[in-house]
């Protein structure tokens, strides 16, 4: 099934994102032969190869239309490609994607025929030199995917490292909590998602979410400072406003870390009580015991670094009583190309109720696997379930 395709590919098929994304991917490919087979038989043959062995398959040259070719001048809009098929590795060694690039070579291939019969005539050189033109394509194409691939990885392995690697007994010993990390899809989407959740001492915990703007090893390093940061305040019981505000200042010394959002949430179970800080971030959702659904949306501020100078965080103080259930979350969740993200918070609202049911661990898993597109994960996700 096809995961997701860039702006060129639906460019040049003529198709929309809503026509190929979700679909079987031999059903979007031409249908006419191209050589000795079927376009759609060698693609098949390509990816199940990729799939077999983990090794990139190049797909030799071939010769088909696409709408692309309909342009003024094209060669009966008929133009040559070069495809390679990328294994991708999911996180965690689970099932396997690929990521399937088309190259349109035409330009380069205007005298193939005498290149391959072997003339040295006039023009035999200039062919010669298509030839080795079109191959370094394919060639440097493998070179690029394995390296976007070794990026995301070595982005991804950051974003692990510098997230917590459980949670602390003292916490699990109190309440019933679940985190979860997805890193995005996309082999060039590693971004700057994270999550904390500590022990304040005497009953108390802190837990904190946070998205860091953009994408890459850069978003991924801000993120660990920031989240770094944020721990550290925590450590010292600096209350969740003055912690936004102390970020705030944190995040203005590096022009990477502008408009991050993050939200802090103190608990005292014992009080029944949560106090709470939010700069900038989705809000997040208490399910409560019987079944209604309460957001955390009274102390919204600015994201960090977006103002012109450093203001005070608001406050804002919610009940959270015993068998509660808190959940925190970013934008990967619960947005979807096209919709306002209202709808996608009242979408994981009616989720939360539809599934109250389950264990802390169910649950996460279920809206991990219910709440993103199924076309593709847009973003990173990170997720905390939380229940008194």
């Amino acid at each position: 099934m096809v995961r997701d395709c860039n702006d060129a590919y639906v460019e040049v098929s003529g198709r929309t994102r809503s026509e190929v994304i979700g679909t079987n991917l031999f059903a979007v490919l031409p249908t006419e032969t191209a050589g000795t087979e079927p376009v759609v038989d060698t693609v098949r043959r390509a990816v199940l190869s990729a799939l077999e062995t983990g090794r990139t398959v190049v797909v030799g040259l071939q010769r088909y239309e696409l709408e692309l070719g309909r342009s003024e001048g094209a060669d009966e809009g008929r133009h040559y490609w070069i495809g390679t098929a990328v294994p991708v590795p999911r996180p965690g060694g689970v099932g396997t994607d690929v990521l399937y690039n088309i190259h349109d070579v035409t330009a380069l291939v205007p005298h193939l025929g005498a290149a391959l019969s072997g003339s040295l005539e006039l023009g035999g050189l200039q062919a010669r030199a298509a030839v080795v033109a079109a191959t370094a394509v394919a060639e440097q194409s493998q070179m690029f995917d394995l390296a976007l691939e070794t990026q995301r990885q070595l982005g991804i392995a950051v974003q692990e490292v510098m997230l917590p690697a459980e949670v602390p007994a003292s916490v699990t010993e109190a309440v019933q909590v679940a985190v979860r990390y997805r890193p995005a899809s996309d082999a060039l989407q590693v971004g700057g998602d994270w999550y904390d959740v500590a022990d304040l001492g005497q009953g108390r915990l802190a837990v904190a979410v946070g998205d860091v703007v953009g994408h890459g090893l850069r978003a991924a390093a801000v993120m660990g400072q920031l989240r770094s940061a944020l721990s550290a305040l925590t450590v010292a019981d600096v209350g969740p406003a003055a912690a936004m505000t102390a970020l705030d200042r944190v995040a203005r010394h590096s022009p990477d870390a502008t408009a991050t959002t993050a939200v802090k949430v103190v608990i005292d179970p014992e009080l029944d009580l949560a106090i709470y800080s939010n700069a900038g971030h989705l809000p997040p959702l208490v399910l409560r015991e019987d079944g209604t659904v309460h957001a955390m949306d009274q102390a919204l501020g600015p994201p960090l670094a977006v103002t012109e100078h450093i203001v005070t965080r608001p406050l804002g103080t919610a009940t959270l009583g015993k068998g509660d259930t808190l959940v925190m979350y970013t934008d990967g969740l619960v947005e979807r190309r096209g919709e306002p993200l209202d709808r996608g918070i009242r979408r994981l609202a009616a989720a939360l109720v539809r599934l109250r049911g389950l264990d802390v661990e169910s649950l996460a898993d279920t809206l991990l696997a219910e709440l993103p597109p199924h076309s593709a994960l847009r973003d990173d996700i990170a997720l905390i379930v939380l229940r008194l």
